[in-house]
């Protein structure tokens, strides 16, 4: 190769990397190369998929429409498993009184909170990928007002060939209610969760919760806490909650 061939090959690549620092891409895009059947290839980044066709937007910003069935089998797969779809999240929230434990039957109130996450697919391509997913149950302290992590679940949303556009996941906690020796009401309450779906790359594709109280980036900080910890409205640790008892007793 010569230098004047070598010197422009040189100049192409440093403009084609200039171009892709300043021209815009979407959140989940990556630029890569693309090949054909024929062995032709691009460097692109994935646009979107319709009617059979695959657009793709090279580092000038030009959108090449490409057939499907002549990309390379490792794009297909590509396409399949790593291009996220477009989803819907929402949760369902049931609540079922159990039985309290016997030695305080007349004491205590238990329930069980349980939130189905309904994810259903609303793209049409297909997508044979698994997305991640978290969720988090949210609690309150009775007496102190002190927010507490009563669940915190991972799951891995996949649709299967024969249902490929939805799926439901089940996480459940447990809130109670009782008297202590003084006759005042302590316990939990339920107050809400938080659903965080992402794609195959970590593009946050969803975010679902009735946890209006909180700002978002007091919901961020949820994730970081670890089950029965205890935090206030803007997402700060707290402390334990300790009981107070008086020298005063019920009398039965």
């Amino acid at each position: 190769m010569s230098i004047k061939t070598t010197a422009l090959v040189r100049g192409i690549g440093q403009l084609a990397l200039l171009l892709l620092l300043f021209v815009p891409h979407s959140i989940n895009a990556e630029m890569r190369i693309w090949r054909d059947r024929d062995g032709k290839q691009v460097a692109a980044e994935f646009s979107k998929e319709a009617f059979g066709k695959v657009f793709l937007r090279d580092v000038t910003g030009k959108m090449i429409p490409i057939d499907v069935e002549t990309l390379s089998s490792s794009d297909v797969k590509y396409i399949r498993t790593m291009v996220s779809p477009k989803i819907e999240v929402k949760a369902v929230t049931k609540t079922k009184s159990v039985k309290a434990n016997e030695y305080n039957n007349d004491l205590q109130q238990m329930w069980i909170v349980t939130e189905t996450i309904q994810i259903r697919k609303t793209s049409s391509p297909r997508f044979d990928g698994k997305l991640s997913g978290e969720v988090y149950l949210v609690g309150k302290d009775i007496v102190s007002g002190r927010y507490v992590m009563l669940c915190r679940e991972r799951f891995s949303p996949a649709f299967s060939e024969e249902k490929n556009k939805d799926y439901e996941f089940n996480v459940s906690a447990e809130v109670c209610r009782f008297e202590d020796y003084n006759g005042q009401d302590r316990g939990y309450e339920y107050v809400g969760y938080l659903v965080i779906v992402f794609g195959p790359q970590g593009d946050r594709l969803a975010t679902v919760t009735d946890l209006s109280r909180f700002s978002d980036e007091a919901l961020d900080s949820l994730r970081a806490f670890s089950y029965f910890t205890f935090f206030d409205q803007d997402g700060r640790k707290r402390s334990t909650p300790r009981p107070e008892y008086s020298n005063t007793r019920r009398s039965f």
